[in-house]
């Protein structure tokens, strides 16, 4: 099978993967909320004495851009998910935490989220959902060298 053919396949597995449903449609909250709200819950379970997390570290944390996490903060703020907060020494750092409504919806969807990936880990085995989760990092992690190297060629750093 040629490059061009494994493209094409990745592309359509991609596209059925994306439209998998991992949450109930009833619970009603986009992905990538549903992985802020994560990402917010986990760091707020490292560090209890912080207000919440800076929106900067939940940036990095999620590997999204800081407009993408704003602008989701901003859904989830409009929908009672998650609330900021300015810090008591330093006015500019903004915190943010998940309200009791959207800590509520978090464990919720988790233990959604729980079932439906247990269901096909049942389906699969173990043993294929290491290899698939193993194959699926070694991949991200390709993609992120490939777009250091593209953004180092940008900067006149070498040929990509």
């Amino acid at each position: 099978m040629g490059n061009k053919d494994l493209a094409g396949r990745f592309l359509e597995t991609a596209v059925r993967f994306r439209r998998g449903k991992l949450l109930s449609p009833a619970l009603k909250i986009p992905r990538g909320e549903f992985y802020l709200m994560q990402q917010i819950a986990a760091y707020r379970a490292q560090r209890p004495e912080e207000p919440g997390v800076r929106v900067s570290v939940l940036s990095a944390r999620a590997g999204m851009s800081m407009p993408a996490v704003s602008q989701m903060l901003n859904a989830m703020e409009e929908k009672g998910y998650a609330a900021r907060a300015l810090a008591e020494a330093d006015r500019r750092m903004v915190y943010v935490a998940l309200t009791e409504r959207g800590e509520a919806l978090r464990r919720a969807a988790m233990e959604d989220f729980e079932k439906t990936v247990n269901r096909a880990i049942a389906r699969m085995g173990e043993e294929k959902t290491l290899q698939l989760i193993g194959l699926l990092d070694e991949w991200n992690g390709a993609m992120r060298e490939m777009e250091q190297e593209d953004a180092e060629a940008a900067q006149g750093g070498g040929p990509a």
